[in-house]
């Protein structure tokens, strides 16, 4: 968001039910452990001439494509660049069908090859660089109790190590 406000854009409205959390300091520009656990935005909608989507839970994120796509939205979507740590390597792409090393991209490609939604429009942004890093095994506690893990029901628990903030840049 800071991005694009010094980017020229006027009018912006956040929408982002989530929190800050210990894996998503690498995709803050200006979050720092302190802000852990606080929200990152508001949540009142509208109805918005463009979508710029950083959804990073796989259903939530193609449910949303689907819905742009549908709309006729202008979307432009993040895919993942956890676990990277080379922004000479961020690009962007028309549809899915030639984004490599993301497994984001991988697995929407999956989910809409069964589906009559076609992404050739959207824009999405990548990094092409291999993953870095894998995710931390869970402890025990997590592997018994999964849903005390995370802010929300049926959401990624695994975590991978922070690198440095890719969005600054």
């Amino acid at each position: 968001a800071h991005a694009l406000v010094r980017a020229g854009l006027r009018r912006l409205r956040l929408v982002d039910f989530d929190r800050v959390s210990l894996s998503s300091l690498n995709r803050h520009a200006v979050a720092t452990r302190r802000d852990v656990g606080t929200p990152m935005g508001g949540g009142d909608v509208g109805i918005p001439n463009a979508v710029v989507d950083c959804i990073d839970d796989l259903n939530t994120k193609a449910d949303l494509l689907a819905h742009c796509v549908a709309a006729g939205l202008p979307v432009v979507s993040a895919l993942g660049s956890g676990a990277k740590n080379d922004p000479t390597q961020m690009c962007v792409a028309q549809g899915l069908r030639d984004i490599e090393n993301d497994p984001l991209a991988t697995k929407l490609r999956k989910i809409f090859s069964t589906q009559k939604v076609d992404l050739s429009q959207v824009s999405f942004v990548y990094s092409a660089q291999r993953p870095q890093r894998s995710l931390l095994p869970l402890t025990e506690e997590q592997r018994a109790k999964p849903d005390e893990f995370g802010n929300v029901a049926n959401f990624r628990l695994r975590v991978i190590p922070v690198f440095g903030p890719q969005p600054a840049i």
